[in-house]
This record gives C-alpha cells, structure tokens and sequence, in this order.
C-alpha cells in the first residue's frame, strides 16, 4: 500500500492564547496535538491510468488529540528532540496510527518536520530576544487526508520477485531483457526476474512496463488477477 498523506488546515496557537511570543512562567510546558484525519482507500490498476475508488465504504473520519508534557522547556531549542516529540505525537493518533508518516508521503506544503520546524523558531526568536527560560504550551490543530493506495503494478512486481529465484532459469541468464535488450545479468541493470508465462526482464524495466500494460510484452499474457487487493474492514479493495 502506498500512503499518500495532504494537510488541509493547519492551525498553531501558543500559550492558551495568551501572548504570542512571551514565554509562560508556571508550567508546565506541554505539546498538544489536535487532528481530524480523513483516510480513504484507492486502486491503481495493472496498466496505469488514474486512481480508482474502490466500491463499498471508502473513507473513515475521526478526530482525535494527543499531549506531551515536557519537562524541561529547553527541549524546544533542540531540533531534533521536538521532531521526535512530534512524530510521537502523530503515531499516538487514534486516526493516523499505523499509518506510514515518512516524510515522503506528506504533501510538501507541511509535514510533522515543517511543524518541529515552527516551534523552534519561535523558542529560539525569544531566546534571542533575551526572553530565555519559560514554559510553552503549544496547541497545534490541523485536518490530514490519508489516501492509501494498493499499488497492483508494484504488487505484481512483488510477486515476481518473490518467486525469482524458484522459477528464474540459469540458462537464460545470459539472455537479453526482453525490454531494454540489455543482458539480464547486466552490472548496471537492476537483478531480473521471471514472469509466470517463464519471460525474463530487468526488474526496474518490467516495473515500469506494468504501468503501461496489463500483459508480458512478448507473449501477451495476461497478468490480471495474479494478485489480490487487500481488505479494507469488511470490504474489499477491488
């Protein structure tokens, strides 16, 4: 499954709405995350074109908040101990959790790194305003859509890959990809593998092909149906 993650709203408030820049004197020092998170399942099929919602119930919402009591405010001041707290945060989630939060699958207008970001430069503005010490109470409330994508290319490929070496034939090794006419045991080639109609082609090359098309390129069989789209609660992703 690909995870595909976009921020709708994002919304940042410090100090219970107190002033913005002055740090608290009692504590204690928390980070509070607030987060409505709509995920919603969708199909790439063998042979590209654009992503399809499955049928049956396709979406779930929920909102849901975690809070991280800090004790020692100066935490803030170190980038990578915020981002953690973070990501923490974001993991405890009741809507996001066992969710796939790398970087890579956030939009890039704003990611959990973007928001570890934003609170350091607000302690480290005030620290630089003489404004040393203090306790913080950020708030930060924001709305994710989650889109979780079964990839059936990159699952066919899988397949293809797990069973390489049971089916590969060492006599064609020294055969030309079928694709790219390159050697299959090419240095500067990706490690080939077998479809089930017994073809041989570079990885990276057959991957890119199933993308395109729904057949082995050089018998036409069809690869359809190998393998199965998961189960989404009591549905099925097809």
């Amino acid at each position: 499954m690909e995870t595909r993650i976009r921020c709708h709203h994002y919304k940042h408030f410090l100090n219970d709405g107190r002033d913005h820049f002055e740090p608290l004197e009692e504590g204690p020092s928390y980070l509070l995350l607030v987060c409505r998170a709509t995920v919603r399942y969708a199909l790439r099929r063998l042979g590209g074109g654009s992503l399809a919602e499955p049928g049956g119930k396709t979406s779930r919402t929920r909102t849901s908040e975690s809070k991280h009591l800090v004790d020692d405010p100066s935490d803030f001041l170190d980038y990578d101990k915020t981002r953690l707290m973070v990501y923490r945060l974001f993991t405890s989630l009741r809507g996001l959790r066992r969710l796939d939060l790398a970087p890579s699958n956030w939009s890039v207008s704003f990611t959990p790194d973007v928001m570890a970001g934003n609170i350091l430069e607000i302690v480290r503005d005030n620290e630089n305003r003489g404004m040393c010490g203090g306790h913080y109470r950020f708030t930060q409330s924001l709305d994710v859509e989650v889109t979780l994508v079964f990839s059936e290319p990159k699952a066919v490929l899988g397949y293809c890959v797990e069973n390489a070496m049971q089916t590969l034939d060492p006599a064609t090794c020294g055969d030309p990809c079928g694709i790219c006419l390159d050697g299959l045991m090419s240095s500067s080639r990706t490690p080939p593998v077998n479809l089930p109609c017994g073809h041989a082609f570079h990885s990276q090359c057959i991957a890119k092909w199933f993308f395109k098309g729904t057949a082995c390129p050089l018998c036409r069989h069809d690869l359809r149906g190998l393998v199965a789209a998961p189960y989404v609660g009591e549905h099925h992703v097809v």
